[in-house]
């Protein structure tokens, strides 16, 4: 049997019996979008690019998720988080244990951010949807 023989052998077929190719890894293309975004200073062009590139539930996630980590690094209390954003108690306890890690990705972002935009979310501030529980 020789080389190409067995490469074709691999190949998935379907019911119908025709060969079709294994789908690409996305790694690549991870690694492609975020070089892309770390070259791009355009904070407007990238959110641009999110709202075209992510359905509008996939934008709520993501930005409920970092919302939930700004929270928590900001002194908030993991209940009240789930209270104010929805999310479930087990999202924030990731984001925590993630927070907890200082070479985790999110702890580098929030660090990153802090340092070019240092206005704190701490428990005081009040804002939409950041109304302590006396208050309602």
């Amino acid at each position: 049997m020789n080389k190409e023989t067995s490469t074709l052998r691999r190949v998935p077929k379907t019911p119908g019996g025709i060969k079709t190719p294994a789908p690409l890894s996305w790694e690549p293309f991870l690694e492609e979008l975020s070089q892309a975004l770390a070259d791009c200073s355009d904070g407007a062009l990238i959110k641009d690019f999110l709202r075209s590139i992510l359905t509008p539930q996939e934008i709520q996630e993501v930005s409920t998720r970092w919302a939930s980590v700004r929270f928590l690094d900001s002194g908030f209390s993991q209940r009240r988080i789930v209270r104010e954003l929805g999310l479930s108690l087990c999202k924030i306890t990731r984001g925590s244990r993630q927070l907890k890690d200082k070479s985790s990705g999110f702890s580098r972002m929030i660090e990153l951010y802090k340092r070019r935009r240092p206005a704190p979310l701490g428990p005081a501030r009040k804002g939409p949807g950041l109304v302590d529980a006396h208050d309602q």
